[in-house]
């Protein structure tokens, strides 16, 4: 395992409420001050609920509980990163300018609630989809717009053990980049992909629409 998966694993594990060592700080998002996740806005709180600003390499989870769900995301690199949401209550990444989600990291989705990300996502771990729709809105990524390059959602692979991959873009010949693997019953929504596509042991992929790729 690479460390990305380790401390992902680590905050599962904790917020399950199991004890584990070497944790990082975890935070949650609140969205109090405002919308701008960077390292200034105190739009977090800490486990023991103080009100605390962002640091590079903090463990960060976005969960129902929270005043803002809409998210103008800058130059950040969390340590791990748990998206937890039900039907209802939708999360959108955005950015305004050269804002990115990057480091060594995996992010984790979880609930049945909505994920839109119009930011890059340059990370370099693995992306884990068990339940809601993953949604890369590619109109609006400032880095893409009006172009064919491959749409990346983390630099590592993309594991589906729930929920809906889609990618959302104004150009057809857009690509999917990431290799992606189904562990369970899931649904692709995309028309074409650079990566491999593997349905693995019990998993069940419905397509969407017709790949090309």
């Amino acid at each position: 395992w690479n460390f990305a998966m380790k401390k992902t694993l680590a905050l599962l594990l904790l917020l399950a409420g199991l004890t584990v060592e070497a944790q990082g700080i975890i935070l949650y998002w609140t969205g109090a001050k405002d919308e701008y996740w960077n390292d200034l806005q105190e739009n977090w709180k800490d486990k023991d609920g103080k009100v605390v600003a962002f640091l590079d390499g903090d463990d960060v989870v976005f969960d129902n509980n929270c005043q803002r769900s809409y998210i103008m995301v800058q130059e950040v690199s969390p340590g791990s990163m748990l998206v937890d949401n039900s039907a209802g209550n939708p999360y959108t990444f955005d950015t305004y300018s050269s804002g990115r989600i990057y480091g060594n990291m995996n992010l984790t989705k979880r609930g049945e609630g909505d994920l839109i990300i119009r930011c890059d996502c340059t990370y370099e771990g693995d992306t884990f989809i068990y339940g809601g729709t993953t949604c890369i809105d590619d109109k609006f990524r400032p880095s893409k717009f009006g172009d064919e390059e491959p749409v990346w959602l983390g630099h590592g692979d993309i594991f589906l053990y729930g929920g809906r991959l889609r990618l959302s873009s104004m150009n057809d010949n857009v690509h999917f980049a990431n290799d992606i693997y189904v562990r369970g019953e899931a649904s692709l929504d995309c028309k074409n992909l650079e990566g491999s596509l593997t349905v693995q042991n019990t998993g069940k992929l419905t397509l969407d629409n017709a790949l090309n790729g």
